[in-house]
């Protein structure tokens, strides 16, 4: 018998899978105008002008990895076997474009982010039956980019 160590790996695919099941997303591997939804760093090479990385901070700036933030909570005292988890995923909304309307780009960006936030309202668990699962969002930092290449909104 395997013990499940953390929830954390079939949250995030959980999460992943119903973003890229939702209207207007896809999976970065399928051919079509929707938002690409990435599990983990996006691809250099990927041209997409609007995407989302979820679990990842997805920085330009940091070429290395990044933590994925688990934290574990002792077991409580009254049921030694059970145990609290809690984690952080990093999810970033990304809108750029080859012009300087930085309007637009927040308009997209916050569209993206809306959809996180309306996904995990609808389904706190993300299909997880054991435990307790709450999802929610917990903070965003919203950055904007005017370059020789065009504005950014992440």
């Amino acid at each position: 018998m395997t013990t499940e160590v953390s929830l954390f790996p079939t949250f995030l695919s959980n999460l992943i899978t119903s973003l890229r099941a939702t209207s207007g997303y896809r999976d970065p591997a399928t051919a079509s105008t929707d938002i690409p939804v990435y599990d983990g760093p996006r691809p250099n090479d990927a041209g997409d002008m609007q995407y989302l990385v979820v679990g990842d901070f997805d920085d330009p700036e940091v070429n290395e990895p990044t933590p994925a933030d688990i934290a574990y909570v002792n077991s409580p005292a009254f049921n030694p076997r059970a145990r609290e988890e809690s984690w952080r995923a990093p999810c970033v909304a990304v809108a750029w474009s080859g012009d300087t309307d930085i309007s637009t780009l927040r308009t997209a960006a916050f569209g993206i982010y809306s959809t996180v936030e309306t996904l995990l309202r609808t389904d706190m668990t993300q299909g997880i039956s054991s435990g307790t699962v709450r999802s929610q969002i917990i903070g965003a930092t919203w950055r904007q980019f005017q370059t020789d290449a065009g504005a950014e909104q992440r």
